[in-house]
């Protein structure tokens, strides 16, 4: 008889300039069984684990320069690397949010997003990914 292999958890990164929202959606996710890190900025993708999943961005607060120079680092870099904005404007971060032919598209939601839509989404790449690769 063959022991099954117990998938690893899902990993994700969450960028915030505020403490509150790092910590309320870092204890949602982590409860939800997610490894959940955190970082200030997004400083490029060097920064984010070769294990993460997808990155959950909240960019409101962070220079709009810097986030898009990083979404389109990080595009470039990681693929296949799930990005999650969460945004009052995404219309500031334009050209960085549009479809390029080479990577994930990001997931754009309205801000203020609900910790259980942006857990689906996270959950529906990686099920995703699973069965592309």
């Amino acid at each position: 008889m063959s022991a099954s292999k117990t998938p690893a958890p899902l990993e994700v990164v969450i960028i915030a300039a505020s403490r509150a929202t790092v910590a309320e959606l870092g204890t949602y996710l982590s409860n939800a069984g997610v490894v959940a890190g955190t970082a200030a900025a997004l400083t490029g993708p060097a920064a984010i684990p070769a294990s993460v999943d997808a990155v959950i961005l909240f960019p409101d607060e962070l220079e709009v320069a810097e986030v898009t120079a990083g979404i389109a680092a990080l595009r470039r870099a990681r693929p296949r690397l799930l990005l999650v904005v969460v945004t009052g404007a995404p219309q500031r971060l334009r050209p960085a949010l549009d479809p390029d032919g080479r990577s994930f598209p990001p997931i754009v939601l309205p801000r203020p997003a609900f910790s259980w839509t942006i857990l689906d989404a996270v959950r529906e790449h990686a099920r995703g990914a699973s069965v592309t690769s």
